[in-house]
């Protein structure tokens, strides 16, 4: 049986998505760790969502591959939507799957950089939300502008 295809993050939040099973694919925004339990935040370009993980679901070697994906890092996950105020969003994915597709090095991009170093790594700048917020913005604005100029 093949994997069901991904879908975006946004669906997550969508009426009907509590207790379906998705699958989705992102990049790691902040991963954290308390015994068994691993708390990653994964986005896409649709939004963020916060994954809850358990050793016990996911096997010893599967959930220490999970718990050592650096920021940044490429990862497709296979869960069931649950809500939990606690949440950002008010709802999380309860992963049965993670598979790591691209770990990645050690996030070199934080705040204390020059702009010298954050202008040699915008690869990775451009990726961050506000960058895309900003993106989304202008071409909205582009967007505008053309249908007016054509109109």
């Amino acid at each position: 049986m093949s994997d069901p295809p991904a879908e975006p993050i946004a669906r997550i939040f969508g009426p009907e998505a509590v207790g379906r099973r998705i699958r989705i694919h992102g990049w790691l925004v902040r991963s954290r760790s308390s015994g068994g339990l691993l708390f990653l935040v994964v986005r896409d370009r649709t939004g963020q969502v916060q994954v809850t993980a358990r050793r016990d679901v996911l096997g010893e070697a599967d959930f220490d591959r999970a718990e050592h994906v650096q920021i940044e890092g490429s990862v497709d996950i296979e869960g069931t939507v649950a809500e939990d105020r606690r949440s950002p969003g008010g709802r999380e994915l309860k992963a049965a799957r993670i598979r790591v597709v691209q770990s990645g090095d050690p996030f070199p991009v934080m705040a204390d950089q020059t702009e010298e170093f954050r202008l040699d790594q915008r690869h990775l700048v451009v990726r961050s939300p506000e960058m895309v917020a900003t993106f989304r913005v202008k071409a909205e604005i582009l967007r505008a502008l053309r249908e007016f100029l054509s109109s």
